[in-house]
């Protein structure tokens, strides 16, 4: 054996691994032209964390955490995954970083996102939260003068060639006095493309879900990013038949202690006739639009091809 290839450090070599099976997914979708939105849903195992890229060339990552994935040697999804991710896309910066939520599995990557990455701004509910991954992602903005905006219903950020992005939740008063009232504030930004529409959740439970069907805000989306890992509370069917997607992406790490996904969410998603797919199952997942068609396609599935 090559002494050169003896000398690789294994994470390197998962490293590597993990950016050429992004490329090969990246493919089809540079193929499509100038015209194109895509979204991917990374996999960061039992967490969140969906980069945006606009045809004209802004960009937006939706939360950053996670835990037990097969690419981390260690909780720093940021290094592993997100940032060389992003970089094997061409993203070299951020219009701005959503942060649903407070909780590790969705921010515990993002410190170092902003350390490697120029972010223009943060968007986040401002929930008094004491995690320690929270206050690092908190104190580097400060020190880096990244403006944070609180999330608030009304929101709309313009992302370019017709493309917006509407904040639909949380609303103007927090909900208090839930069983997780950091879950039920969680940011809700359905993002639009002329026909087709998406709809990001965080951790949305119970009482968040019914506060968004009372506000009367369209939810019918195209793709739903399912709500909390795909656990069975969250998955609450009026809310399911009010967004009926043609797709619902399910972002969960492998063997997680909690079931996620639960099979009754699945049913219930398969009720509304949307084609589901998991980051656990496809690894990473991306999904191309023009404005009037969208396509999906995962690294695994490009991996595969001949």
């Amino acid at each position: 054996m090559n002494s050169n290839l003896r000398r690789i450090r294994p994470e390197r070599v998962v490293l590597i691994a993990l950016m050429l099976a992004v490329a090969i997914a990246s493919v089809a979708v540079y193929r499509a032209g100038a015209r194109t939105l895509t979204v991917t849903f990374l996999d960061v195992g039992q967490g969140d964390s969906a980069l945006i890229q606009a045809p004209g060339g802004r960009t937006l990552l939706i939360d950053g955490g996670g835990r037990g994935s097969p690419y981390t040697g260690s909780s720093d999804v940021g290094e592993r995954v997100i940032v060389p991710a992003m970089l094997v896309r061409g993203a070299t910066h951020l219009d701005g970083i959503i942060v649903t939520h407070a909780d590790d599995d969705h921010v515990n990557g993002l410190d170092t996102v902003v350390q490697q990455v120029p972010v223009a701004m943060i968007l986040d509910p401002l929930l008094p939260h004491p995690a320690a991954p929270y206050e690092r992602l908190r104190a580097l903005a400060q020190e880096r003068e990244i403006p944070i905006i609180r999330a608030r219903v009304g929101q709309r950020f313009n992302l370019g060639r017709g493309i917006a992005a509407a904040v639909l939740h949380p609303g103007l008063v927090p909900i208090t006095g839930t069983a997780a009232d950091t879950n039920n504030n969680s940011v809700v930004l359905r993002l639009i493309y002329g026909k087709v529409s998406m709809l990001f959740t965080g951790d949305l439970e119970t009482e968040g879900q019914r506060q968004l069907l009372a506000r009367g805000l369209p939810l019918r989306s195209t793709v739903l990013k399912v709500p909390h890992h795909g656990g069975d509370a969250e998955a609450m069917p009026d809310f399911i038949r009010a967004v009926r997607p043609q797709l619902a992406i399910i972002s969960v790490g492998a063997d997680n202690p909690f079931g996620h996904p639960s099979p009754a969410a699945v049913e219930r998603l398969r009720a509304v006739g949307a084609r589901i797919e998991r980051t656990d199952l496809a690894g990473a997942i991306t999904v191309a639009s023009d404005g009037a068609t969208w396509t999906v396609e995962s690294y695994r599935s490009a991996a595969r091809r001949p």
